[in-house]
């Protein structure tokens, strides 16, 4: 029970400090960091790199959850992984999104 309670109040927290930029994605207030790339960092234990995308698997922006997130070697992997599902899904579903879960 304690667990629940933290991850529901971390969640809290996460969401009071943030918002929706521009482009879809959240950010924190005080860096203008990504969540995405905070929750990655977290998970991995480690900066990502440089170079590292982090891809969210059912295209939701504000779906931060690890599991609904892949770090990419680079940006061509990257591109690569939204190609693949134009082709097999047709371009609305590669970047605007998935009604289901397809992973």
């Amino acid at each position: 029970m304690g667990h629940s309670y933290i991850l529901c109040y971390s969640t809290y927290l996460i969401m009071a400090k943030t918002y929706i930029d521009e482009n879809g994605y959240r950010r924190f207030w005080d860096s203008g960091k990504l969540v995405s790339h905070w929750v990655a960092e977290q998970s991995l234990g480690r900066p990502l790199k440089k170079h590292e995308v982090v891809h969210h698997k059912n295209r939701n922006k504000l779906d931060n959850s690890w599991d609904n997130l892949w770090v990419c070697k680079n940006q061509a992997e990257h591109d690569r992984i939204h190609e693949f599902d134009r082709i097999r899904f047709g371009a609305r579903a590669s970047y605007q999104g998935f009604r289901y879960r397809l992973y």
